[in-house]
């Protein structure tokens, strides 16, 4: 879902790299109701309409990193500590196997809403 390297170069916060997405089919508009007179998005609209969906992949997420972390500490003792680590760092991070390397920047954020 993201690239470390592509985000260092781009300059970017860990905060400002989405680990998931929703993609609106409906533009953000001042018609619909989720952007201002001055064309910002208004959050309490935004918050109405994508609340509930954000919620269930923040939900997914946590899920996910839960399960791996606890597969960790049932195959741990049995692993090689370095890879265990690096496991255990991408579940946290929510990095996909093999986007994470040894040495480099990792980055991880909450989930975004994006337009399509």
């Amino acid at each position: 879902m993201q690239n470390p390297r592509l985000a260092t170069e781009a300059g970017l916060n860990s905060y400002e790299i989405p680990r998931d997405f929703l993609i609106a089919s409906e533009p953000f508009t001042q018609e619909s109701g989720l952007l201002s007179g001055m064309r910002k998005p208004l959050r309490p609209a935004l918050t109405k309409r994508y609340g509930e969906h954000l919620e269930v992949l923040y939900t997914e997420l946590t899920d996910r990193e839960a399960d791996e972390l606890r597969a960790l500490r049932r195959l741990g003792p049995d692993q090689p500590v370095p890879e265990t680590v690096l496991r255990a760092a991408q579940a946290l991070l929510g990095q996909q196997n093999g986007d994470l390397e040894p040495g480099a920047p990792a980055h991880a954020s909450s989930t975004s809403v994006v337009t399509a």
